[in-house]
């Protein structure tokens, strides 16, 4: 350190030798995390921690099906169901446009009666 005015300042010297120490072996706090937690995770986060997140998120998914299968009482298919039911409602009334729009100009309609 340099000494100003009564004022300590440290020089790059004393600095660079704080962090890196004389043998040059890093002397940063060690935080007390793996190789692989220093690597993957963000600072100050470890596996516990994360694994406990995770499993707080798939209990909050599995509860939110839960109640919503028990809210639809089991019937997780029924608004594909009548979506079928309605699309087969109206092909119907198409065939019958179809078929009453022939029979007015004439023209014999496949499946229908022959023409005489």
């Amino acid at each position: 350190f340099d000494v100003e005015e009564g004022l300590l300042i440290p020089s790059p010297l004393t600095a660079a030798t704080l962090v890196r120490g004389y043998g040059g072996a890093c002397l940063c706090p060690e935080d007390g995390r793996l190789w692989a937690e220093r690597a993957l995770l963000p600072p100050g986060a470890t596996f516990s921690q994360v694994l406990a997140a995770g499993l707080f998120f798939l209990m909050l998914y599995a509860f939110v099906f839960s109640a919503w299968y028990v809210a639809v009482g089991g019937d997780i298919c029924v608004t594909h169901r009548r979506a079928a039911d309605l699309a087969e409602e109206e092909v119907a009334q198409l065939r019958k446009q179809i078929e009453a729009a022939a029979a007015a100009a004439g023209v014999p309609t496949p499946g229908g009666p022959p023409a005489l």
